[in-house]
């Protein structure tokens, strides 16, 4: 029998059109409008995560682009009906939020097509899964972690190895950026990386700024350094191959 917090929960879920959970420090995910009929399965897999992510739902286009752009959510669902609205909903996004992680989730078997997208694109989905993997795939991402969904893999091909923010991460910044970038990641102080490359502690201090300008990483102190820290490995990978990818 459900107790009363789940059955409070799940009233909202059915009431609310915009409905918030408290993040308490949890990871954030902010779902795409979807039709009260399409919300159920989504629903359900949410509420069984409620203790695990802080998960919005938008209840218009227009709340949607605002939440995206203010709240700037580590991950976003986009769903197969939100695909057929909107071909380009993954690059309005990227564009608005380049560093959140994107989960495509196909409500039904008629999956429409990734908008043509080939998966070294910056506007791919970071993560594929069906409705009912949902769940699953929602508890990795409280993890930090990539659901890697076996069906729709064989679907619509591999995804990149790393995620797209790291990728961006790599095509926003400039040269001088990814050299300071690289000392970051080895852990490298503020006064050290001025050192090694000869720059003045006011340079490093405005390529550290405008990294995060870039990254549409938070303004609060800690904000960078907590990206690099999460994809450290990434980035380091892709600044080894020096891999440039272009924007869309």
């Amino acid at each position: 029998m459900a107790t009363a917090q789940e059955a409070a929960r799940t009233f909202l879920f059915w009431h609310l059109p915009a409905m918030y959970m408290p993040d308490n420090g949890l990871p954030s995910l902010l779902v795409c409008p979807v039709p009260l009929p399409l919300r159920v399965p989504l629903m359900r897999s949410a509420a069984s995560c409620g203790q695990l992510l802080a998960i919005r739902f938008s209840s218009s286009k227009s709340a949607f682009q605002t939440q995206l752009r203010h709240e700037l959510p580590a991950w976003v669902l986009v769903t197969s009906h939100c695909l057929r609205e909107d071909g380009l909903v993954f690059h309005r996004i990227r564009q608005q939020h380049p560093c959140c992680h994107i989960i495509f989730c196909a409500l039904d078997n008629t999956c429409p097509s990734l908008g043509g997208l080939d998966t070294a694109s910056p506007s791919y989905p970071d993560v594929l899964c069906t409705v009912h993997e949902l769940t699953e795939c929602l508890v990795a991402a409280a993890k930090d972690s990539f659901f890697v969904s076996a069906s729709l893999a064989a679907l619509y091909g591999p995804l990149p190895t790393e995620p797209a923010a790291t990728r961006i991460a790599l095509t926003a910044i400039s040269r001088a950026e990814k050299r300071v970038l690289r000392q970051l990641l080895l852990g490298k102080s503020s006064k050290q990386i001025a050192e090694a490359l000869f720059l003045s502690p006011r340079t490093v201090e405005n390529h550290k700024a405008s990294m995060a300008d870039k990254l549409h990483v938070r303004a609060e102190a800690g904000s960078l350094a907590a990206f690099l820290l999460r994809h450290r490995e990434a980035l380091l990978h892709l600044l080894d191959q020096d891999i440039q990818l272009p924007i869309e």
